[in-house]
């Protein structure tokens, strides 16, 4: 595909998405169906159930950088996720399957990728393992199957700091965090000042505050990576407004929680 079209295809998209005052104006909205028709002015098809909508807008995102990310090396670390997501949710038997991903079965793990097999094999040796800890395992394989850079170690940082926060024991090699550092959540003198800091309000805030983090370290990266980075953050802010409109949290609750966003 030539690179000027996909460029200009990218930086339109990046236009359209939800900014500071689209997410004030859904924040405002009295009710979740009324928040969700502001984002038909991003270009979104809205859907009455929320969790259908927010899906469908997913596999529309992979589906794109699937089409314009020519990198393979980038597209497979980049869409891994959704696979090991997949065998996670499948290990627990639960529910959550992302369509689009080419995991739909562990049943003979002799047929998935070597290390989503590794760290299946070593959950089969535990005693019921829990969800944060299969999710834990499977993460560290993903990690240790694709070739890392800054924005994939930052990633990593991340994700230590929230399974520290989670009390599970089992970090991810390969991040800058010290271990001893990550059990203490004190991160003030490095990068992760802010996001340790909205740790300490809510795990909520840490998605939000950490999720801005991530976008600035995409911004490193190649263009068509740093929209597919930022559209999955947006799906996350437009969730997080949408499910607190249903629990009638306030417009002030909300806009606490988005203020890493906003």
């Amino acid at each position: 595909m030539n690179d000027i079209y996909t460029s200009a295809v990218i930086n339109a998209r990046l236009g359209s998405m939800l900014t500071s005052e689209r997410i004030r104006r859904m924040v405002a909205m009295p009710t979740a169906s009324e928040a969700a028709k502001i984002l038909m002015e991003c270009g979104w098809e809205i859907i009455e159930n929320d969790d259908d909508m927010i899906n469908a807008e997913r596999a529309r995102i992979v589906a794109d950088f699937t089409e314009f990310c020519t990198d393979e090396k980038l597209r497979y670390a980049t869409l891994a996720r959704f696979d090991y997501h997949n065998a996670g949710v499948l290990y627990n038997n639960g529910t959550g399957l992302y369509p689009f991903s080419s995991i739909k079965s562990i049943k003979d793990y002799a047929l998935l990728p070597e290390q989503m097999a590794r760290g299946l094999r070593f959950l089969d040796t535990l005693n019921n393992p829990t969800p944060a800890q299969v999710e834990a395992v499977l993460q560290k394989c993903m990690y240790s199957d694709i070739k890392l850079n800054d924005y994939f170690r930052a990633e990593i940082d991340i994700t230590n700091l929230r399974l520290a926060a989670k009390k599970v024991d089992e970090f991810i090699e390969d991040g800058t965090l010290d271990e001893t550092v990550l059990k203490t959540l004190h991160h003030y003198d490095t990068e992760y000042n802010e996001v340790a800091k909205a740790l300490t309000h809510s795990l909520e805030r840490f998605e939000n505050v950490s999720g801005q983090f991530l976008i600035e370290k995409a911004k490193q990266g190649a263009e068509v990576f740093y929209w597919f980075i930022k559209r999955l953050e947006e799906l996350r802010i437009v969730k997080t407004i949408l499910v607190g409109k249903k629990f009638g949290r306030s417009r002030e609750e909300l806009l606490i929680e988005l203020g890493g966003v906003l």
